[in-house]
């Protein structure tokens, strides 16, 4: 069983967000960071605890994180869960959230995506299946979790959704999607899963928060459980190597993840 997940609470406010300050006290780091637009830790109205993503966008950007074979083994079956706030709920252009990527690392084998009429739309691969009756609100944070079974043939995606005071829940607010039904969703493995604006929202100074975010390959996640260390206590940091790869050069970017605080330098 694999879970990798970041916090965002080990970033210093507004300090752009990089491949090499993203681990540390806040989890796995980040594999890529897109930063067309930008993309910083805030702690303004952060989403959970003290420190939340920024991402903003111009008319044609997309800033968007990612995890891939870096730090993440690949499965045919995953679950995503990520915080959301956005400052425009009808967006210019639908653009996608999530992007959930086959083995080579690149084709999007389904998505969900946030549409012009403020639904959340699940695509597979690049066709709706299903559609929220959920209506997100401006400026309003919202809790979205994701199943995704790759396959051709088989494949399976459906989502929960927790908002107001049920964002931190158990029970979601609403339930979409389906576990039976068969759709194309990828060619049996998510090797990668961008999310941010994976693709642009199409206007000028649109912004995103992003909060929690987590990928498993055993169970629905639930609700973010970040526990920051008591006032005054050391803070421990530590790095196994055992998220490597066999011959592969060490970089700030690889190595994190599985091994634990991803390094700031190698020299």
């Amino acid at each position: 069983m694999t879970t990798i997940s970041n916090s965002f609470e080990g970033g210093t406010n507004a300090t752009a967000i990089t491949t090499g300050n993203s681990g540390g006290a806040s989890g796995a780091g980040f594999d890529m960071v897109n930063a067309s637009g930008t993309i910083a830790y805030t702690s303004t109205s952060p989403l959970t605890d003290d420190m939340s993503a920024l991402l903003t966008a111009g008319a044609t950007q997309s800033p968007f994180l990612r995890w891939d074979s870096t730090s993440w083994p690949g499965a045919s079956e995953v679950w995503f869960r990520g915080y959301f706030e956005v400052s425009d709920a009808t967006p210019t252009s639908n653009f996608v959230l999530v992007s959930f990527k086959e083995s080579d690392g690149s084709t999007t084998g389904c998505d969900v995506r946030l549409t012009t009429a403020g639904k959340i739309q699940l695509r597979a691969p690049s066709t709706e299946r299903y559609l929220s009756t959920y209506t997100v609100a401006a400026n309003t944070p919202f809790r979205l979790e994701v199943h995704v079974v790759s396959s051709a043939s088989v494949g399976r995606i459906e989502a929960r959704l927790f908002y107001g005071a049920n964002l931190n829940g158990t029970t979601p607010a609403e339930a979409f999607g389906s576990s039976s039904t068969n759709w194309d969703t990828g060619n049996g493995t998510v090797a990668a899963v961008n999310f941010g604006c994976c693709t642009t929202p199409g206007q000028d100074g649109y912004t995103l928060k992003l909060d929690g975010v987590a990928l498993a390959d055993d169970d629905w996640l639930g609700p973010e459980s970040f526990t920051p260390p008591p006032s005054g206590a050391n803070i421990i940091v530590s790095n196994s190597f055992e998220g490597g790869t066999d011959g592969a050069a060490l970089t700030t970017g690889n190595s994190g993840g599985a091994s634990g605080a991803g390094f700031d330098m190698v020299n």
